[in-house]
């Protein structure tokens, strides 16, 4: 992945296949803001497709999906290269603004510390009509 993520409007799309969770923290504020995690729930039998935000505020962004079918992201919905998502707060996708995301990060201590932000996090519901 040539150009870090969450630079030149650069954010990874997550394609989920069936009902589950994307669960989703936000950390390491560069100010006062707290941890929060959250999640979205999709009740699709089939595609949805999530868009992961960001903050200026915050450094570090994990997230995996809990549902029953495949999971994978990509930068842009028309991109071939499809990669893992986690599956626990233990093996999470972790992505630091600007860099290369990395699969199997333990966030565990840092969702144990972190509010609880429900649905009202830096995630967000995709259209499957966009063209």
């Amino acid at each position: 992945m040539a150009t870090p993520l969450y630079t030149q409007g650069r954010a990874p799309i997550v394609t989920v296949y069936g009902v589950g969770n994307l669960h989703h923290l936000t950390y390491d504020s560069h100010t006062n803001g707290g941890t929060v995690f959250g999640m979205l729930p999709t009740t699709s039998e089939s595609t949805t497709n999530f868009l992961l935000g960001f903050s200026q505020n915050y450094g570090g962004y994990a997230f995996y999906w809990d549902g029953e079918g495949e999971a994978f992201w990509r930068v842009g919905l028309n991109s071939t290269e499809r990669l893992p998502v986690g599956t626990s707060w233990q093996d999470a996708t972790s992505v630091w603004f600007g860099e290369s995301p990395i699969l199997g990060v333990n966030v565990e201590a840092d969702v144990a510390a972190a509010g609880n932000g429900g649905e009202g996090i830096t995630v967000y519901y995709v259209p499957n009509d966009l063209d």
